[in-house]
């Protein structure tokens, strides 16, 4: 929707985008970087790179991605560091290069990815200071 729209930094955090199911790239090479906690993603199917290469750096914790199967590169070379371990990423098919040369993101995430093959993890955290946590 954004896509490489440079200087796109506008308050949308009061749209209705809970029919939205593909966001993807939605803000790939954009400054966006606004409060996006409010959104209802509740339906949200891909999320695929949708913030790769963008500036964006704010809490969406409370995100209700459930339902999304595709993560691939969501924060690939972006500015991302909050702890989304309370995503619940049951349902994904592809955690691909999520955080991959993200440098800012450094945490450690509490997901069960067991389910998943080692190719839909592979490079999840490659140049980036994120992991899974382990205990």
């Amino acid at each position: 929707m954004f896509d490489s729209a440079k200087k796109m930094n506008q308050d949308i955090g009061g749209w209705d985008v809970s029919r939205v199911k593909n966001f993807v790239r939605m803000f790939y090479k954009t400054k966006f970087s606004k409060n996006l906690s409010s959104w209802d993603v509740s339906n949200a199917l891909d999320m695929k790179f949708m913030f790769k290469r963008s500036q964006f750096n704010q809490n969406i914790d409370g995100w209700d991605v459930s339902k999304v199967t595709n993560f691939e590169g969501m924060f690939t070379s972006s500015k991302f560091n909050f702890d989304i371990s309370s995503w619940d990423v049951y349902n994904a098919l592809s955690l691909k290069k999520m955080f991959m040369n993200a440098k800012d993101f450094n945490k450690k995430l509490k997901w069960d990815v067991s389910r998943l093959e080692n190719t839909k993890i592979s490079d999840i955290f490659d140049g980036s200071g994120g992991s899974f946590y382990t205990q």
